[in-house]
């Protein structure tokens, strides 16, 4: 990211998919922390 972020690597299709899945990724395992956490209660 540090690499795309200072211009060091090119744009491609490939690597923006990759781009938006590793954000769809982190977005998910936040999601599921959260999830996580809840309780169901009686």
């Amino acid at each position: 990211m540090h690499l795309f972020t200072s211009d060091q690597l090119q744009h491609s299709l490939d690597f923006d998919e990759w781009l938006g899945e590793a954000w769809m990724l982190e977005k998910l395992q936040q999601k599921q922390v959260i999830l996580k956490e809840i309780e169901f209660v009686d």
